[in-house]
C-alpha cells in the first residue's frame, strides 16, 4: 500500500508555493517604477499609500498596525516633498483580511525593498535625494520574523490557514492592480503634481 505523502507541512512552506506566481508578478511590476526619477519615485510612494489605505489595519496585530501607519506617513512625507498630492482615498471601508496574510506580504516587502533602495540611492537627481524618509524606514525584521514562527508553527491544513491563503491572494492581487494602475497613469489612483491635483 502507498502512502501519500504531504509536500508542506506548515503555513508558511503552503503560503510561499500557493502565492508564487502573483508574488513573482508583483515583483515584476514593482521593478517597472524608475525610483531614480522624480515622477517614478513618486509613483512608487502612491502604491504603498494606496495600498495601506486599502486594509483595514489589524486589531490583535499592533506591531504591523503601527508599520502599516509608520510607513504610509513616510510615503506621504516623501511624496510632499516631491511636490505631489497623496492618491485618493478609496471609497469604502477598507477590505479586512487575515493579520498573517497581511504580515507575509508587508512584512516581506520590506526585505524585497533592498533592491529598491539601492537604485534609489543611485538617484542624482536632488529631489529624490531628498525624499528618504521612506526608504530610510526601519526594517521591520521583528514583524518578518514574527510572521516566520507563527506561519512555521502552523499546519498548512484547515480552515484558518485556507483564509490566509486566500487573504494573502487577495492581498498580492490587490498590490498588483494597483502597480498597474499607477504604471499606465490612471487619474484615479496615480500621484499627481500639486497643481494638478483637484
Amino acid at each position: 500500500m502507498s502512502i501519500l505523502l504531504k509536500t508542506e507541512a506548515t503555513l508558511r512552506e503552503r503560503l510561499r508555493r500557493e502565492t508564487r506566481s502573483l508574488h513573482e508578478c508583483l515583483d515584476a511590476r514593482v521593478s517597472c517604477f524608475d525610483v531614480r526619477d522624480p515622477a517614478g519615485l513618486a509613483r512608487f510612494l502612491s502604491l504603498h499609500m494606496a495600498a495601506f489605505d486599502r486594509m483595514a489595519r489589524p486589531d490583535p496585530d499592533a506591531g504591523l498596525a503601527a508599520a502599516m501607519t509608520d510607513l504610509r506617513a513616510r510615503a506621504l512625507t516623501d511624496l510632499e516633498a516631491l511636490g505631489y498630492a497623496a492618491p485618493r482615498s478609496p471609497a469604502g471601508a477598507p477590505g479586512r483580511y487575515h493579520p498573517v496574510a497581511m504580515s507575509y506580504v508587508v512584512a516581506g516587502s520590506r526585505l524585497g525593498g533592498t533592491v529598491l533602495r539601492k537604485r534609489w540611492l543611485a538617484a542624482t537627481d536632488p529631489a529624490v535625494r531628498c525624499a528618504r524618509v521612506y526608504f530610510d524606514a526601519p526594517d521591520y525584521l521583528d514583524l518578518w520574523r514574527a510572521f516566520c514562527d507563527t506561519a512555521g508553527r502552523t499546519l498548512a491544513e484547515g480552515p484558518d490557514a485556507d483564509r490566509v491563503v486566500d487573504d494573502a491572494r487577495r492581498v498580492f492581487e490587490m498590490y498588483i492592480d494597483l502597480a498597474e494602475r499607477e504604471l499606465e497613469g490612471v487619474p484615479a489612483e496615480n500621484a499627481r503634481p500639486r497643481s494638478q491635483a483637484g
